[in-house]
């Protein structure tokens, strides 16, 4: 019997406005803010504050109870949000205990109905916006975003966003910039790929480059299909 396939789900995740306010904030950001500005200036065509992908603060359970844990949560909250994550957590258990051949995260929900469920106990949700994801079977509708590129697993990557929008690790080659934003002109008002194709173009370069992250597994990196939500 073959794992069970979770090729889509639901994300709670930060509104892009939070995002880059909380980057900006960072103690590393702000020891290189010189050069996070030229960093900027590079990409000034794109507008971090627009980006609606997957690299963003992913709404999550608490994964334990212990004191440091909840004070983590407490220190790092934007909002009060405890009770959503403990009602997070009891939905999502057991989790643990299934192997995914897609997506493992405990991040991501199943339906529409357990998004509601834990954003009902948030007094404000006007910091969070939701979205769907999809690796597979893409299907174009009138609620896609864009598409990503990237990972979904324990954490989230986009390749999108380390470039050009929130860098996380090591920075591109500034050799490549003429390039990599000729390939960036296919990004749509989301700072998503306007198309599947277009995020598959891109990402057949970004690994031709030496700079790049590796992908381990080979493969590692894929296009997603990203949808808004209505509630």
């Amino acid at each position: 019997m073959g794992m069970p396939l979770q090729n889509e789900g639901y994300f709670i995740v930060l509104k892009p406005e939070y995002v880059i306010e909380r980057f900006e904030k960072r103690e590393k950001v702000q020891k290189h803010f010189d050069e996070y500005q030229q960093f900027r200036k590079v990409y000034t065509s794109i507008n971090p504050r627009n980006y609606r992908g997957i690299s963003r603060e992913v709404f999550e359970p608490f994964i334990c109870f212990d004191k440091p844990n909840l004070r983590w949560y407490q220190e790092h909250d934007i909002t009060d949000c405890g009770l959503a994550r403990l009602r997070m957590g009891e939905i999502q258990k057991g989790l643990d205990n299934v192997q995914w051949a897609y997506f493992v995260t405990e991040k991501m929900l199943k339906s529409l109905e357990d998004v509601r469920d834990i954003l009902s106990y948030i007094e404000d949700t006007s910091f969070f916006e939701v979205i769907f994801i999809r690796r597979d079977i893409f299907n174009f509708n009138a609620n896609t975003l864009g598409f990503d590129i990237g990972y979904v697993e324990d954490d989230q990557f986009s390749i999108i966003a380390d470039l050009a929008v929130t860098p996380q690790w090591h920075p591109s080659d500034p050799a490549d910039d003429t390039e990599i934003l000729e390939y960036f002109e296919n990004l749509n008002e989301n700072v998503l790929f306007k198309d599947v194709s277009s995020a598959e173009r891109f990402l057949n370069y970004y690994r031709t480059r030496p700079w790049a992250e590796t992908e381990e597994p080979s493969g590692q990196f894929y296009p997603i299909q990203v949808d808004k939500v209505s509630l």
